[in-house]
């Protein structure tokens, strides 16, 4: 009976451990999953910034080559 009940303390302090181990691991893992998300926002973030500057260049873009053209034709339009 004491052989049984040595083995049950010991087998009890075992799966205590992993039991540990286990939480640890998960812990780490949330940790790193926490970090990846702030991550991930930033860079959703920052890719919708570089995506409203491109709309403002490609909007100076178009204003230009408007006023570009309005300039061409007034000068095809002077005498020569």
């Amino acid at each position: 009976m004491r052989k049984l009940s040595e083995r049950t303390t010991l087998a009890t302090q075992e799966i205590s451990t992993i039991i540990g181990s286990i939480r640890s691991g998960v812990n780490e893992a949330m940790g790193s999953v926490s970090a990846t998300i702030g991550t991930v926002q930033k860079c959703v973030t920052r890719s919708m910034e570089a995506n409203e500057t491109v709309a403002s260049i490609n909007t100076h873009a178009h204003n230009a080559i408007s006023i570009t053209e309005k300039i061409s034709l007034a000068l095809a339009e002077q005498p020569m």
